[in-house]
């Protein structure tokens, strides 16, 4: 039996969103988006062309990202690998 809510979601809909263990809202992921294969090509792309943007893209403004910033204004293969890397690893 659906029944209709004020806010236009039927019950279905609500106790597919609501979690009734932690009486809040599912998070459908944590800050990190999930990745489809267009996605994934893209930032691996980005990664070999700017390595510090696919870097920034994938972590943010966090160690790695500088790590990257810094590779790239030393060495720019290395920054490669290291962003390629970020990109592969991330979940």
């Amino acid at each position: 039996m659906n029944v209709r809510y004020n806010d236009g979601y039927d019950s279905y809909d609500y106790e597919r969103r609501y979690d009734r263990r932690r009486h809040a809202f599912r998070d459908y992921g944590d800050d990190r988006a999930e990745d489809g294969v267009a996605s994934r090509i893209l930032l691996i792309v980005l990664a070999i062309l700017i390595p510090p943007l696919a870097a920034f893209l994938v972590t943010g403004f966090r160690g790695h990202f500088w790590l990257n910033l810094l590779l790239t204004i030393l060495f720019y293969l290395p920054a490669q690998v290291h962003a390629v890397w970020l990109v592969m690893d991330r979940r």
